[in-house]
C-alpha cells in the first residue's frame, strides 16, 4: 500500500495537495508469488544407488535433473486519463485517472476486453475519481527445466553438458492491460504475450 509509486508505472499522485486520496495499492503489489526449485541427481554412477561401476556408470552417471516454477498474480492496472483534465497546467505526464462510473469487472476477461471500457469516462476540468487497485493484470505462469550431465575429467577439472529449457511447457501468459482512456482505441485490451515462448539452449561448462 502507498500513495504514489515510482514512475516505472506511473508516476506521482495526482494531485500532490491531497496525497492521501491517492492511498491504494502499489501499483507494483502482486497479492500471491509462488516460486519453486528442484534438484534430482539421478541415482546412477559413481557413490549411486546403483550402475557404480563400469561403462554403464561413466554412461549413465552424472545426470542431474533440474527445474525452477513461478507463478504470481498481476500488479494492478494503472488506470489514467491524458492531456490536462484537471487544468493545472501539466501536459507534461498522464497525473490523472478516469472516473468510474459503472462496474469496471467483466464476467468473462479476454484480450479484447479485460474489463468493461464502459465504466470510465474522462474527467473534465477535475481530478478523476477511479480508486487505484482498482483492477488487476493478467497473472503470470513459468517453468524452465535442465538436464545436466558432469563429465569428470582430473581431480580438479570437470565437464557439464548442460540441456536447458525455458518455459519448458510454453505457457503463453497474456501482456498488459491498456489503461490509459483518453483518445485510445486500444483502451482496456491486451495486445501483446506477457512471456517469451518456449527457448532451447546446449552449452558446455568447464570447471577448474
Amino acid at each position: 500500500m502507498d500513495n504514489g509509486s515510482n514512475a516505472w508505472y506511473s508516476g506521482d499522485p495526482q494531485n500532490s495537495y491531497d496525497v492521501n486520496a491517492d492511498y491504494g495499492l502499489s501499483d507494483a503489489d502482486r497479492r500471491q508469488i509462488l516460486s519453486m526449485t528442484a534438484i534430482y541427481q539421478l541415482p546412477f554412477g559413481k557413490n549411486q544407488r546403483w550402475l557404480q561401476h563400469g561403462v554403464p556408470a561413466y554412461v549413465l552417471g552424472g545426470w542431474q535433473l533440474n527445474a525452477i516454477g513461478r507463478a504470481q498474480s498481476g500488479n494492478p492496472v494503472v488506470l489514467q486519463a491524458g492531456g490536462d483534465p484537471a487544468n493545472i497546467g501539466n501536459t507534461q505526464y498522464n497525473y490523472a485517472r478516469p472516473n468510474l462510473i459503472g462496474k469496471p469487472l467483466v464476467a468473462h476477461p479476454s484480450s479484447k476486453q479485460w474489463f468493461n471500457q464502459a465504466a470510465f469516462q474522462q474527467p473534465i476540468f477535475s481530478y478523476g475519481n477511479a480508486p487505484r487497485g482498482l483492477l488487476r493484470q493478467p497473472s503470470y505462469q513459468n517453468a524452465d527445466l535442465s538436464l545436466f550431465k558432469n563429465v569428470p575429467i582430473h581431480e580438479d577439472i570437470s565437464l557439464q553438458l548442460r540441456l536447458e529449457a525455458f518455459n519448458a511447457f510454453n505457457l503463453i501468459t497474456r501482456g498488459q492491460a491498456d489503461g490509459l482512456i483518453t483518445n485510445n482505441p486500444t483502451f482496456g485490451q491486451i495486445h501483446k504475450i506477457g512471456s517469451t515462448p518456449r527457448q532451447l539452449q546446449f552449452a558446455v561448462k568447464l570447471y577448474f
